[in-house]
C-alpha cells in the first residue's frame, strides 16, 4: 500500500486458522474489498491504476477488470499475474488517476457494484451482468467507504476530505 507503485494483490485467508491459502495480483494500491452476498465474486478497487477488479472466490482467480478513468469507462483484458512479473517501478509512466477508487460496495442482492471515486467526486454503479456503468451520485469532498443497508434501500458515503457522511435512496438515486 506504501510501497512501490508496482502491481500488488489481495490475500484470501482461511478464517478459521488465519491461514493465507491464495495470493491473487490485483492492481496497484488495492483498496476496499466487498464479497457478494452469496459469497461467490470479490470486488476491489485500484486507487492508482483506476481499476474495479472482480475476483472469483471458488478460484481466487481475477475473472474480470473494469476501467474507471473518465472517458475511458469499459472492461478491460484480463492478464496472467505472470506477464505483470518482473516488472519495474512503473510510477512515472503511469497516468494521473482520474477516478481514484477506494471502495467497492455490491448492492444488497449482488446486482449491482458501487465504486467511490475519491478523486472524481461521485459514486459509479456498475450493472454485475453487463458489466457497465449504469448511474453516477455526485457526492461530497472524497467518497472514501461504502455501505449499503441489509434492505437494499440506502448507500451510506463517508466523505474523507469533506469530514461528513452522506446517505443515497437508491431507488431514485437521491442524496
Amino acid at each position: 500500500l506504501h510501497g512501490k507503485m508496482v502491481p500488488s494483490s489481495v490475500s484470501v485467508i482461511y478464517t478459521p486458522t488465519s491461514t493465507e491459502v491464495a495470493r491473487p495480483e490485483t492492481c496497484t494500491m488495492p483498496h476496499g474489498s466487498r464479497v457478494t452476498p452469496d459469497g461467490a465474486w470479490q470486488y476491489s478497487t485500484c486507487m492508482m491504476d483506476d481499476q474495479l477488479v472482480e475476483i472469483d472466490t471458488r478460484t481466487f482467480e481475477v475473472a474480470r477488470r473494469f476501467r474507471l478513468a473518465l472517458g475511458q469507462e469499459g472492461p478491460v483484458a484480463t492478464l496472467p499475474a505472470t506477464e505483470h512479473a518482473g516488472h519495474a517501478d512503473h510510477s512515472m509512466s503511469m497516468p494521473k488517476p482520474t477516478c481514484s477508487p477506494t471502495w467497492a460496495q455490491p448492492s444488497a442482492d449482488g446486482a449491482r457494484i458501487y465504486v467511490a471515486c475519491n478523486k472524481a467526486d461521485e459514486i459509479v454503479e456498475l450493472d454485475r451482468a453487463t458489466w457497465a456503468i449504469t448511474r453516477r451520485f455526485k457526492t461530497g469532498r472524497g467518497p472514501y467507504n461504502l455501505a449499503v443497508t441489509p434492505d437494499g434501500r440506502l448507500l451510506v458515503v463517508s466523505l474523507k476530505q469533506g469530514g461528513g457522511v452522506q446517505v443515497f435512496e437508491l431507488a431514485g438515486g437521491t442524496s
